[in-house]
């Protein structure tokens, strides 16, 4: 980005002609009317529009429908969800960045939560981790 503004700065100001940045730069020339007429890139655009030709012949029946789809969730006892994330917490005035853990019993919504003043593999390995709360 910041080469697009310099060359077009020197270009829109008659510093330097599109020929000879072109031979300096390697720069195609359209490149150069692009960088000339627009003030940041422009994008990709499309000369047509891309086939569907495997989905095509169905896309008249897919757009007819418009249900609403559910899946119903069951979870039996015992089944989780687990992730992991990152928090700010406050430690008397100073916010610190923190690691958690959070388990989610599905079945029942019970949940449980650790938070680690870091993430480091020591933490999951043998023997008890470091431990802000739990």
């Amino acid at each position: 980005m910041d080469q697009w503004i310099e060359l077009r700065r020197q270009i829109r100001n008659g510093e330097v002609s599109l020929r000879q940045l072109h031979r300096e730069t390697g720069i195609s020339r359209p490149t150069l009317r692009k960088i000339r007429d627009h003030s940041e890139p422009p994008g990709y655009r499309r000369s047509k529009p891309v086939e569907k030709s495997k989905i095509g012949p169905y896309l008249g029946r897919i757009k007819q429908t418009t249900k609403e789809v559910f899946m119903p969730l069951s979870q039996r006892p015992g089944e989780a969800q687990v992730d992991f994330g990152h928090a700010l917490a406050n430690f008397n005035g100073t916010l610190k960045k923190v690691v958690f853990f959070v388990m989610t019993m599905v079945h029942s919504d019970a949940m449980f939560v650790m938070a680690f003043p870091r993430e480091c593999t020591e933490l999951w390995g043998h023997g008890k981790p470091e431990m802000i709360y739990s």
